[in-house]
């Protein structure tokens, strides 16, 4: 109804990697076609997405990112997370590499890719997540993905918490297919180019088994607290836990304060004593988030803060635990 020649994919496909494959392959002997734009079928699209992303390929380059925003951002919490996290990604991922006049990442929808880059490496996804796959061969390859951020799109968040966790399980199983599949390409990359492009998407590839190793570390050094436990007396016991109640109290409000006061167990009671530890872990675990939410949102002239309290507290919650 508004114009659109829709393909049918008449192949078996499992992934958007194989759709995308077999939409590539029919327009192949295609001379008419310079770019492709990739989208995800519920996106909305800013008028001058096409415009602002002709003005980077016409720079040069074959393959750029634009800005990833969410259009139900106040449905829930979790679509706001969901904002926050693509926020995260477009300014201190792609925007901070495109500064640094280094290569960005794709994040699945709103990019567009030049036909000639792909016919010249062809395009045949293994992983699930094909963003993260062709990132890597663009590393490999030495084309740098620019960031285009006036390129604005919408995309539609879950809803739901159980297809949240399905979407975030694919995710990371696909990052780690892309780590079987590219490590030792990327490595040689790394050190025998010295790219950290390469680096980049490597150590990306490798954040699930940061993650594993970190809550392993994290049952470790619970396990040892329990095991030492054992061997505190009751005062000491109470005396630590009085003061790290004391400490996250503070800490919510004032950093300098609880700064302060941690410079203050070290010189009673030394950094390497129990309590020593136990304040610095929580130091860095938590956050002053009445301090930065007041001073923050009154900046910006935000009175409706909706679950910004709630989700900052949760966090410093599980980061304590």
């Amino acid at each position: 109804k508004a114009g659109a020649k829709v393909i049918e994919c008449k192949e078996k496909v499992k992934s958007k990697g194989d759709v995308l494959k077999y939409t590539f392959n029919m327009f192949k002997d295609n001379k008419e076609i310079d770019v492709y734009a990739i989208f995800d079928a519920d996106n909305i699209v800013e008028n001058n997405f096409l415009n602002e992303m002709n003005k980077t390929i016409n720079k040069g380059y074959n393959i750029s990112q634009g800005f990833r925003d969410t259009k139900n951002i106040s449905d829930n919490w979790i679509t706001s997370s969901y904002a926050m996290l693509y926020y995260i990604d477009n300014l201190f991922i792609n925007r901070a590499r495109h500064n640094m006049n280094k290569s960005a990442f794709l994040n699945g929808t709103g990019f567009v890719v030049k036909k000639e880059l792909i016919d010249k490496y062809g395009y045949n996804p293994k992983t699930l997540t094909e963003d993260v796959e062709l990132t890597a061969l663009c590393a490999i390859n030495n084309e740098k993905i620019a960031y285009t951020e006036n390129a604005i799109i919408y995309d539609e968040q879950v809803t739901k918490f159980k297809p949240s966790l399905k979407q975030r399980k694919r995710w990371s199983f696909g990052a780690l297919q892309c780590f079987r599949l590219y490590y030792k390409q990327l490595l040689k990359k790394t050190f025998k180019d010295k790219s950290y492009c390469a680096l980049d998407i490597l150590l990306f590839t490798m954040s699930i088994i940061f993650q594993v190793l970190a809550v392993l570390l994290g049952i470790l050094t619970f396990t040892e607290i329990l095991l030492n436990i054992s061997t505190i007396n009751i005062k000491d016991l109470s005396l630590i836990s009085l003061l790290s109640v004391l400490f996250i109290y503070i800490k919510l409000f004032s950093s300098s304060a609880a700064t302060g006061l941690v410079l203050d167990i070290f010189e009673t009671y030394g950094p390497d004593s129990l309590l020593g530890k136990t304040v610095s872990i929580l130091c860095s675990s938590t956050e002053t988030v009445f301090y930065t939410m007041s001073v923050y949102f009154l900046a910006a002239k935000v009175t409706k803060t909706r679950y910004t309290l709630a989700g900052a507290l949760i966090s410093s919650l599980s980061a304590i635990i």
